[in-house]
Parts: C-alpha cells; structure tokens; sequence
C-alpha cells in the first residue's frame, strides 16, 4: 500500500516524542500548515472578487502557469458585471471549472 506525501507526513508526526502537550500542539498545528500549503500548490484555485467593473478571478496552483502565458496575469475579469449575484458567480465559474477550488475573496 502507497502512502500519499501528506498520510506519510501524519505518520512521521504520530511517532513523534513530545516534551510537553504544547510542543505537540505546535507541531501538529505547524503539520497542518505544512499539508495545506502542499496541498495549495498542487490544487488549482480560482478566488472571484468584485471590482468596480466586475468580477475577476485571481488564478493559484499549477494552472496559474497557463494564465500567466495566455494573458501576463493570474487576474483576468469573468464575464460577470460587478451587480452579479455573489453566489450565482460561485456557482457558474464552479461549474465551468469543476478541477479547481473556486472560493470568494
């Protein structure tokens, strides 16, 4: 059985020796950080946020690459006017691109 990167990172840190119960918090919250940020940098993100002209999309992960050949950003507008409902452009930029993590700013 294979392990991922963060179920190996896990293990290591159970089988860990701890001085005190906060040396053991730190740690595990310190591992937390560690998975979440390996996690960010392998997971394609798109934040949506409204600007006077309307919503734009701040892209994060390994497809920001790609924005940034196609348009020299990782910030392009959608084609969603500034009065667009937050939650209908949650849903629609979510469905047309369903391999991200699609969050509002």
């Amino acid at each position: 059985m294979t392990h991922s990167h963060d179920e190996k990172q896990a293990d290591e840190a159970a089988n860990i020796q701890y001085h005190s119960a906060d040396e053991q918090d730190a740690a595990e919250n310190k591992l937390a950080v560690d998975i979440t940020s390996d996690r960010q940098r392998r997971v394609n993100g798109i934040t949506l946020s409204r600007s006077g002209t309307g919503w734009m999309a701040t892209h994060t992960g390994p497809h920001a690459a790609d924005i940034i050949r196609l348009f020299c950003t990782v910030t392009i507008p959608t084609a969603f006017t500034p009065q667009a409902d937050p939650q209908m452009v949650l849903r629609e930029i979510q469905a047309n691109n369903p391999d991200a993590l699609v969050v509002l700013a």
